[in-house]
């Protein structure tokens, strides 16, 4: 019984490692959409040695 006990638990190894397996991913795709505003800046600072 103690293991039925277990699963219903949220703090549970099983339920945990699903969770943090799932967040994982997301910090991850939210990394790239970062770098693509740092190449605009480099196109202005030639502007000022012309």
């Amino acid at each position: 019984m103690t293991d039925e006990k277990k699963s219903d638990i949220p703090g549970s190894a099983d339920t945990e490692a699903p969770k943090l397996a799932a967040e994982a991913p997301k910090p991850v795709a939210a990394a790239p959409p970062k770098p693509k505003p740092k190449p605009k800046a480099p196109p202005e600072p030639p502007k000022g040695p012309e």
